[in-house]
Order: C-alpha cells, then sequence, then structure tokens
C-alpha cells in the first residue's frame, strides 16, 4: 500500500540521501505540498492529508519562495501542511524530542513526518550507531507504531555508493532507502534497500518539468542556468533582489525574475548552513 506512489508506501520508514545541492529538500517539499492539497503527484490525485514537515535547514522566505514557483498561492489549502522551520524541540536521538515529533504529529494528525536533514535534528555524532540506534528507538518506532510514514532526509557520503554520510547502521532499521542523483532535468531515484517485493527493484525517474515549477519557473532545469550564469558571471549574489536583477537581465537569455530569485534563495542556503527562523508551529 503506497502513501506516495511509487516513493513512499504507507506506514514505513523512508531515507532518500543524496550529495548537496541534488534538489532533495526540494523533491520533500514537492511531495509534502502535493501530499497535503491533494495535487497529482506521479500518479493519479488523492484526498489531502495531513503532513509534518520538519525543517532542519530552509529558511521560510525559500520556502514560501518555492511553495510560489510550484504554482501555490495565498488562495491555496496548505492548511494540512504543517511546517515548522529549526523547530525548537529536544533533539530526536533523545526521549524528550521524540516525545514531542510525536505529540506534535498526533497534534496535526500527520500520516506523512518529513525530517530534513537527519544530522541536524539528533545531538549524536552522526558516525556513531548509538545516535541513529537512539533515533530508531525513540522517535522512529514510536512514529511508525501510530500508523504514520517517516521520510528522512540525508546527507550521501563522499563515496556514494556506500550510502548516506556517517554510520553504516543508518540503514539497519529502515524500510526503504533511496539513493538520489542528478543528470541534466531528471531525478533520479535508485532503491539501495527494501524490505518488501512489491516495491520494484529498478530506478524511478522524477522528471522535474512544468509539475515541478508551474508559474514562471520552467524547472530545475531553468533554475540550474540561472545558477550558472551567477556564477560564470561572478554575479555578488548577496546583493539586493532589485540590484542582482538589473545585472542579471542584461545576460542574453537570461531566465525570468522569479527564476533568478530562486537561484539567489538556493545559493545563499547553500552557502549559509546555520541561522534561527521561527517556526509555524511553536
Amino acid at each position: 500500500d503506497w502513501l506516495i506512489e511509487p516513493i513512499i508506501p504507507r506506514n514505513q520508514l523512508v531515507v532518500i540521501f543524496a550529495p548537496g545541492g541534488t534538489g532533495k529538500s526540494l523533491l520533500a517539499l514537492y511531495i509534502a505540498a502535493a501530499l497535503a492539497t491533494g495535487k497529482e503527484i506521479f500518479t493519479e490525485p488523492k484526498p489531502p492529508t495531513n503532513v509534518l514537515y520538519m525543517d532542519y535547514e530552509m529558511s521560510q522566505a525559500v520556502l514560501y519562495e518555492r511553495l510560489t514557483a510550484m504554482g501555490y498561492n495565498r488562495d491555496t489549502d496548505l492548511s494540512r501542511l504543517h511546517y515548522a522551520s529549526l523547530p525548537p524541540i529536544g533533539s530526536l536521538d533523545k526521549p524528550e524530542g521524540a516525545k514531542q515529533i510525536c505529540d506534535l504529529a498526533r497534534q496535526c494528525q500527520a500520516e506523512l513526518v518529513i525530517i530534513d536533514t537527519f544530522s541536524r535534528a539528533v545531538e549524536g555524532a552522526e558516525n556513531d550507531a548509538d545516535t541513529v540506534r537512539n533515533f530508531y528507538r525513540w522517535t522512529a518506532i514510536n512514529l511508525k507504531a501510530e500508523g504514520r510514514s517517516l521520510l528522512r532526509i540525508d546527507h550521501a557520503g563522499k563515496d556514494l555508493k556506500k550510502g548516506a554520510r556517517g554510520t553504516s547502521a543508518k540503514n539497519d532499521d529502515v524500510d526503504l532507502v533511496w539513493q538520489m542523483t542528478r543528470t541534466g532535468d531528471n531525478i533520479k531515484l535508485t532503491a539501495t534497500k527494501k524490505r518488501h517485493t512489491w516495491i520494484q527493484d529498478q530506478h524511478f525517474v522524477v522528471n522535474e518539468t512544468t509539475e515541478m515549477f508551474t508559474t514562471d519557473v520552467k524547472g530545475i532545469e531553468q533554475l540550474d542556468k540561472a545558477m550558472d550564469l551567477i556564477r560564470q558571471h561572478n554575479l555578488d549574489y548577496n546583493l539586493s533582489q532589485d540590484k542582482l536583477w538589473a545585472i542579471f537581465k542584461a545576460i542574453p537569455n537570461a531566465p525570468t525574475r522569479p527564476t533568478m530569485r530562486l537561484a539567489q534563495s538556493e545559493m545563499k542556503r547553500l552557502d549559509t548552513e546555520e541561522g534561527a527562523f521561527t517556526s509555524d508551529l511553536f
């Protein structure tokens, strides 16, 4: 039984890992927003579902820009997307933090809980097997026991073939592990671990076209193009949007201003890994 076919089975612990900048957070948000609004995603549309998104990396400003680029606006009912930016709760490898996230999931009746990313949600060292085991013991197993699916976003190690960054114990207690790679405007998800035979052992390709960005942004290809142009022309993406656009728009065949704005935010996010933002839930 699928929650999001063919990526997230219902009531399962799922991991997506990828190198930085691949777009794993973008994909997670795409899944979360579509599930919360009942939008068609990969297969047929389904009734809106409550999603709890615990975001330890992305600012709310970037969140709003990405949702706008995906075609959502103030008229969209996103009430089932329960989002927290840098949530002020305890570490999820400790009993206190586990209780808090489980309470939140019950409060919003979430069928899917997303943790983005694992390394920032725990206190213990990422390469310590006990960190992962404690996360499973206190958080993951309790969410699963309550019938929820859990999507854990993780960074890849230096050698992509060896899986997620840190201890190999990260895969011990999960049901499905997707390795995410990008080739051009395609995202490829390869199942490197699966518990169930009804999950096909093959690559799953998500074409990021206008279904991902339905307003002015024409998919991840245009986002990549904007970021490449900013780098090629040595533009300072810390300038104000107006000043950067005044320079950027003069480049031949430059993408639209919303695309540039999204590229600017993405480049800042990749550069800045620390920060504090107000949560929607607290």
